[in-house]
């Protein structure tokens, strides 16, 4: 006889929790027996859990607009075998229908519940690195993919906020930079020289032959220093507290105000992203790849620009990703909620039931 607890010590993502941690996990874990031809999850519905198979057997087939299963895209799930891992960590949509090809249970862990389990336990995320093989072959902790996932979550990093960015647990950093530093050098070009050349140009073209002269000498080799060498110091800090932040939820964008010294910040929902434009101005912005990027949105901060940054066809990419999947969650939320308001209207039962362990102990199969 084994326990829902047993089980999740024994699977490999889960193996090198501590006791506590185990037993916090599963407290939160949810186990469901399904009958066969029983409906585990529809294809483009919202996901936001991830599914354990303990007994049975699932079957996950993927449909075309045109109504054909995509023979390519199906799959079967047997004891241990799992997927979903990923929503963990973010909400996304079902790829397939899975349902059960014969009767079994299921162990089912909401990504909201889990998040909140390593706000409480912080030191159980580095017991789920992947472990891998001579091979790189993954065999326990979280897969490799899901781990580059969970990895940009700021819980996992200890990281709250970026300046006075601050992120929401379930927030994952998908780009981050400050200006480019080609940006950086061409602010600091005239300043340098300004600091080198003229107090050498002092130096040389100042004769010290009486006090006054030596005065004048003395002052236009420290003036220089001083001024420039200010200017130079506060267009470091003004770079340095610049950046450009994008996360599943929301674009930022952080300006350090240098005449004021005050920081200006516009941050903006995904949802109400309108069109991203790219643009390199320059000669030199082509050759080094820097540019600007121009994002229009449905806000009252209207757009948002930025500006100097590498690469800029990167945060394009990820902004054109990120609205994509954005429509897609629109598309899964309705269908999701329209399910649920027909199983609800009709009084139909779910093809999960939830098993109460403490009357029914679960035994393997051999």
């Amino acid at each position: 006889m084994t326990t829902k607890l047993d089980f999740l010590a024994e699977h490999p993502i889960f193996s090198d929790l501590y006791d506590d941690e185990l037993l916090a996990l599963n407290q939160l874990a949810k186990e469901y027996a399904f009958e066969p031809n029983g409906v585990i999850a529809y294809q483009r519905d919202i996901a936001d859990r991830m599914y354990i198979v303990r007994d049975g057997r699932l079957y996950a087939k993927e449909v075309d607009e045109q109504g054909i299963v995509r023979n390519a895209n199906t799959r079967q799930y047997g004891p241990k075998e799992f997927f979903g891992a990923q929503w963990l960590f973010e909400v996304g949509t079902h790829p397939a229908t899975v349902t059960g090809t014969d009767r079994g249970r299921v162990i089912v862990i909401k990504g909201e519940d889990f998040r909140q389990f390593l706000l409480a336990y912080p030191q159980a995320i580095q017991r789920l690195e992947p472990v891998l093989d001579q091979e790189a072959e993954w065999y326990g902790g979280l897969p490799p993919d899901v781990w580059e996932i969970a990895a940009k979550l700021p819980l996992v990093e200890r990281r709250r906020h970026i300046g006075p960015i601050r992120l929401l647990p379930d927030e994952i950093i998908e780009y981050y930079s400050r200006r480019s530093s080609i940006f950086l050098l061409e602010k600091l070009l005239w300043p340098v020289l300004g600091l080198v050349l003229l107090p050498m140009l002092a130096y040389f073209l100042i004769p010290d032959d009486n006090l006054a002269l030596r005065v004048l000498r003395l002052l236009g080799i420290f003036l220089p220093i001083l001024l420039f060498g200010t200017l130079i110091v506060l267009r470091l800090l003004d770079w340095r507290n610049d950046y450009f932040v994008v996360t599943n939820k929301h674009i930022s964008h952080r300006e350090f105000q240098l005449r004021t010294f005050r920081t200006q910040l516009n941050k903006v929902p995904i949802t109400q992203v309108q069109s991203v434009t790219v643009e390199r101005p320059s000669l030199t912005a082509n050759l080094f790849n820097i540019g600007s990027v121009r994002i229009t949105t449905a806000s009252n901060v209207g757009t948002i620009v930025f500006d100097g940054i590498d690469n800029p066809s990167e945060v394009e990419e990820v902004l054109n990703d990120l609205r994509r999947r954005v429509q897609a969650m629109d598309v899964a939320v309705a269908q999701t909620n329209m399910r649920q308001s027909v199983t609800s209207h009709f009084q139909l039962g779910s093809s999960m039931q939830p098993v109460d362990e403490d009357d029914d102990m679960f035994a393997d199969e051999d």
